[in-house]
Formats: structure tokens, C-alpha cells, sequence
């Protein structure tokens, strides 16, 4: 009997760089030989600049939370095209709670932090279509919001 593992919905994005690293190593370490992991992280190459200014509304108050919330974004993020070509980057992307930073990650440097933890036969898949991401020029024209991963231990 094999041991699997799943971390879902790109949970995996939510800690630090180093928790990252060690959480991987342990997942390695607890997953038997034959078992596999796989698990969903943001993709770098998806970040975009800014979004577009907030709908309006005829309600003051309720137009004034939506631009301090934007203000409030966009000083945080002017940056995101530029971060595109980074290895990985952890910004505040707003998605889900203005307090919390999202890890954004390339593909290729998924496959390296994976092998570098013990992982092998490591293999990306696309959001969108399912498919196997296999070469260097499919993973750097890539521009899924997430990829999944699926990884095995020899």
C-alpha cells in the first residue's frame, strides 16, 4: 500500500518561502516509496498589471471604500508586470483578503524546488486544458492562473 498526498487549491501558496521549502521536504519524508503528491501553485508568468478602476456607485461611502480599496492595491502591486521574469515572487495580490500574500512561482523553478527536495518524475499540467506542460517554451508562454503538480517518490 502506497501513501498519497494532495494539498488542495493552491494552499501550498499561503506560507513563507522557507515554510514552503520545508513543507515540501516533509511531505517527502512522510509520503512511501510509489506514493505521489500533487498539489496546484499560482503561476508567475499570470500576473498582470493592475486592475481596471472600481465600478462606480451612486452610494458615496460604498464608492469611497471601493477607491481607498484600489488605492489601497495598487500601491502595494504597481509592480506586477515586472515580476513576471522573477523565479518566484510573494506580493499582496488582493484576491482573497488585502492582508494576505499570494507565492507566485515559474514552472521551471517548481520542478527544481521539487527535485531539490527529494521528489522525482515531476510533472506540470495546465489549468486549462489538462494537458502535460513537457518543454521549456510551452512552461515560459503558460499564462494559466494556476498549474498543478503531480510528483512521485522513488
Amino acid at each position: 500500500m502506497r501513501d498519497d498526498l494532495l494539498f488542495s487549491f493552491n494552499g501550498i501558496d499561503y506560507i513563507s518561502h522557507e515554510d514552503r521549502l520545508q513543507a515540501f521536504q516533509e511531505m517527502r519524508r512522510v509520503i512511501k516509496k510509489g506514493g505521489i503528491m500533487c498539489f496546484s501553485t499560482h503561476n508567475i508568468r499570470n500576473l498582470t498589471a493592475l486592475p481596471t478602476f472600481p465600478k462606480l456607485s451612486t452610494n458615496p461611502v460604498k464608492m469611497l471604500r471601493r477607491i481607498l480599496k484600489y488605492l489601497h492595491y495598487a500601491s502595494r502591486n504597481f509592480h506586477f508586470k515586472g515580476l513576471r521574469n522573477e523565479r518566484y515572487a510573494i506580493v499582496n495580490d488582493g484576491a482573497c483578503n488585502s492582508r494576505l500574500t499570494t507565492y507566485y512561482i515559474k514552472p521551471e523553478e517548481s520542478l527544481k524546488q521539487l527535485a531539490d527536495c527529494g521528489f522525482s518524475n515531476s510533472r506540470v499540467y495546465s489549468l486549462e486544458s489538462g494537458k502535460e506542460i513537457v518543454d521549456k517554451s510551452e512552461m515560459d508562454r503558460i499564462r494559466d492562473p494556476w498549474l498543478y503538480y503531480l510528483c512521485e517518490v522513488a
